[in-house]
């Protein structure tokens, strides 16, 4: 059943605003990390359900082993009798910049939380690669999935998942089904996609200033499979010797220097080698089986098995007309919504999509060919992955039973499961590699009546009570419930229990003096971390090995609460012992922060971003973006300058005008003018500004200065704490004034002497 939201309409919890009964056809088209889309045909039908088949309305439709996925729609195109529709999965078809994300040293999944924050999708992502990148102004599918190096997929890789709004980009999608199916000679529903265009089996290797190996070439072990040789130059530019580089010349940082021609050479062809084995020499594959023609067909009964597989599932192919043997993934489907079934199925090679997937010489197809030149194909591109269903694929194994011992033997060396095991009463011996001659096994003793020894162990669970070193002075003890402990010299050094690591004094009797513990904290949600603990017997410290004495520690940082260490040179909890360099970086401070610029200076940054204050050592200054305030005295040995900008001068400097005492200034802009009084006098009164006097002191004698603006004498008739007098001698005087007086507090300040001003040592 398909379903239509309008555009309006984004409750996909409820059914659509229309269900549509009578579609032409309805097809998925999903490619992994590439193609997925929806094409959609209806007719113009009478009842008008096409009509709700516009830009921007969302179908629900079924989809392959996952509940019902939301597509929007971005085209449509109407004819006479019926109308078509394109659309991608919601989260491809979302809009939306990222301003400022910033994912640092994070793993896929929280990368994608950041990324992904504030949206209605959900990411999911088992990537453990670390990813760091600065997400300014991007939309959001390029910050994932674009081709930029600073992308998501770009950086880190990973395969992409969509299932409506939880968005799954992990290291590899799909699972090993275990499924093999048989294809006879006649069958025309496979589409055999081959590519040899990039294969190699004869190689020049050109090492830096053009030298080479003295032989020319390095050849393919597989040179006689081909009916011809592919024959080619391979530069290795950043292979050189010592005499290529001057005396000052640094070496690159990708550079391989050797001494000497014999050692680049041999590096050469180990090169070579290396392009070989990881697939030089092979093809690629890529094979598409037309479900809607085969699955009819009597000798594919059991095809239906087809129908469970998934997007990335691995699958066992068998190919009669190739020869091909195959382990494969699904990396491309039709899926038929209306039928609720494949059309197509196309296993092989991935093709670059969203991000340009770099197909590497460990990705090509692995060990294709077998001796005889016919293809074996064990594997293809980067999907050799069989161990969940090895014993379902072994195919030309013998059991040969002796007196002494059972054989198992894979004989084919181009099988995913070569090798051999012996089980007999002398014991167990396995073998991975034949002979020189190639007579017989190497064997290796696995295990006997007396134990088992081996060089490696793969094994799903081992269960132990201790393990110890042959000399026994280094222990694992299990015998504790939920925990293990470690000993050096039977002394208690080191235990895991939970998730807590504790660390013993392994030299004294004060037990256990401190954890490396994972920890829950509670402030309003959740917070899960990790916490260096120590005892209050003991500390904690961040140290490095002593040039001299490799036996000897000594410390970048303490951390000790309680003072155990009772050190004169550290008496606080915390304490740094070496220069702390923030290169690069931001030291926070609450809202604030200090920050060294690209310019060379140190500046107080506040919460949004702006300088509060910076140092510039070589212009040797400092610099305030705000209002300065000073407590006490300020004491400035060179000048105090007011700082102006002029429209054709630049900026230029005004300079303060000292004075031997503390004094403080109200200046008048207005000019005032006289007045006749009763006495037929020439008077003006000035009262002092009430907010001037609360700073100064009147009671002591202040100086009033009266700048004459027009023709008369004049004189102070009388001057109070509050107030003084003008009077002149014509009735047409004007004037302004300055009125001087003692700073209120500093009244006896009087060239007081400065104390020597001593540099403060580092």
């Amino acid at each position: 059943m398909i379903q239509v939201y309008a555009a309006t309409n984004r409750d996909f919890t409820q059914n659509g605003d229309m269900t549509l009964i009578n579609c032409t056809s309805c097809e998925l088209d999903v490619t992994l990390n590439s193609t997925n889309a929806i094409t959609l045909v209806h007719p113009i039908d009478k009842e008008g359900r096409w009509k709700y088949l516009e830009k921007e309305c969302v179908l629900k439709v079924p989809a392959p082993n996952i509940q019902d996925q939301l597509y929007i729609v971005k085209d449509v195109m109407q004819t006479e009798d019926e109308i078509t529709v394109t659309g991608v999965p919601l989260f491809l078809g979302t809009k939306r910049v990222l301003v400022d994300v910033r994912p640092t040293d994070a793993n896929g999944q929280q990368a994608l939380d950041k990324i992904l924050e504030g949206t209605q999708f959900k990411g999911h992502s088992d990537i453990t690669a670390r990813y760091t990148s600065h997400l300014i102004r991007r939309q959001l599918l390029d910050a994932i999935m674009s081709d930029d190096d600073n992308s998501f997929m770009s950086r880190i890789g990973g395969e992409l998942f969509i299932d409506n709004f939880d968005i799954y980009v992990n290291d590899r999608i799909g699972i090993d089904t275990g499924y093999r199916f048989e294809y006879n000679k006649d069958i025309t529903s496979i589409e055999d996609n081959s590519n040899t265009s990039k294969v190699l089996t004869r190689v020049m290797p050109l090492a830096y200033g053009g030298r080479t190996i003295p032989e020319g070439f390095v050849d393919s072990p597989l040179i006689g499979a081909y009916k011809e040789i592919y024959e080619d130059v391979v530069a290795f530019d950043n292979y050189k010797l010592v005499s290529d580089f001057g005396e000052d010349e640094e070496y690159g940082e990708n550079d391989l220097v050797f001494n000497t021609e014999d050692q680049l050479y041999a590096a050469l062809r180990k090169a070579v080698k290396q392009l070989y084995d990881d697939g030089l020499d092979k093809p690629t594959m890529s094979i598409t089986f037309n479900i809607t023609t085969l699955e009819h067909m009597e000798e594919f009964k059991g095809f239906e098995n087809l129908l469970n597989v998934g997007l990335g599932d691995r699958v066992q192919l068998h190919y009669d007309p190739l020869n091909i043997d195959v382990t494969s993934r699904i990396t491309a489907y039709t899926y038929d919504c209306l039928k609720e079934e494949y059309s197509s199925l196309t296993v092989g090679d991935i093709v670059g999509g969203f991000v340009e997937i770099a197909t590497s010489t460990n990705e090509k197809l692995n060990n294709i060919l077998n001796k005889n030149g016919t293809v074996a194909g064990s594997s293809i591109n980067g999907t050799i992955n069989a161990l969940n269903t090895q014993f379902k694929a072994q195919r030309d194994v013998a059991e040969k039973q002796h007196v002494r011992a059972i054989l198992f033997e894979d004989l084919d060396p181009e099988s995913p499961t070569f090798g051999a095991m012996s089980l007999g009463t002398m014991g167990f011996e396995i073998a991975s590699e034949r002979t020189e001659d190639g007579r017989g096994w190497k064997w290796s003793t696995f295990g006997t009546g007396q134990g088992f020894v081996a060089d490696q162990i793969v094994a799903g669970v081992l269960s132990a009570v201790m393990i110890q070193n042959t000399s026994g002075t280094f222990q694992m003890d299990l015998s504790r419930d939920n925990g293990m402990i470690f000993r050096n010299n039977n002394q208690d050094a080191i235990k895991i229990k939970g998730n807590n690591i504790y660390m013993y004094d392994w030299k004294g009797n004060n037990g256990i003096v401190g954890a490396i513990q994972s920890v829950v904290e509670s402030n309003n949600k959740i917070v899960a971390g990790v916490a260096f603990t120590h005892k209050p017997h003991g500390y904690n410290a961040i140290s490095y090995e002593s040039a001299t004495n490799s036996s000897n520690a000594h410390s970048y940082i303490t951390f000790d609460k309680y003072n155990v260490r009772a050190t004169e040179d550290s008496p606080h909890p915390i304490t740094i012992y070496e220069h702390v360099d923030f290169y690069g970086a931001r030291a926070y401070f609450g809202e604030h922060c200090i920050q060294r610029t690209i310019n060379g200076e140190l500046g107080i940054w506040d919460s949004d971003g702006n300088y509060l204050m910076y140092f510039n050592k070589s212009k040797d200054y400092a610099g305030f973006s705000g209002d300065v305030r000073v407590n006490g005295s300020l004491s400035v040995s060179g000048t105090k300058n007011c700082v102006q900008q002029t429209d054709n001068y630049g900026v230029r400097s005004f300079y303060a005008v000292e004075d031997a005492e503390n004094y403080l200034t109200d200046r008048s802009s207005q000019i005032f003018d006289v007045e006749i009084d009763s006495k037929g006098r020439f008077i003006r009164r000035i009262d002092l500004d009430p907010v001037f006097m609360e700073c100064v002191n009147t009671d002591i004698d202040y100086t009033v200065e009266i700048i004459k603006q027009g023709w008369g004498d004049f004189r102070i008739l009388e001057q109070t704490r509050d107030h003084f007098i003008v009077e002149s001698d014509c009735c047409d005087f004007t004037f302004k004034y300055v009125v001087t007086a003692k700073r209120r507090g500093f009244e006896q300040e009087r060239l007081r002497k400065m104390e020597e001003d001593n540099e403060v040592s580092r």
